[in-house]
């Protein structure tokens, strides 16, 4: 929220979403937005303990 003077006003971030083909969309918004999208819809793999890329520390075990 912003303050201006004695009034407090929110400000709505936008996020613009368009299809680029029949599997992928377009996001276009912030770039804390895109990060906080990122975090949400990251999750850890199970079993990632024992695949050969965690092992080697190439990957993290997450899929983004």
């Amino acid at each position: 929220m912003q303050s201006i003077g004695n009034v407090s006003q929110k400000v709505i971030d936008t996020i613009e979403v368009s299809k680029k083909d029949e599997v992928f969309l377009k996001i276009a918004c912030e770039a804390s937005v895109a990060q906080e999208l990122c975090d949400y819809f990251t999750f850890i793999v199970p079993g990632h303990k024992f695949m050969p890329e965690f092992r080697m520390k190439i990957c993290d075990g997450k899929i983004r």
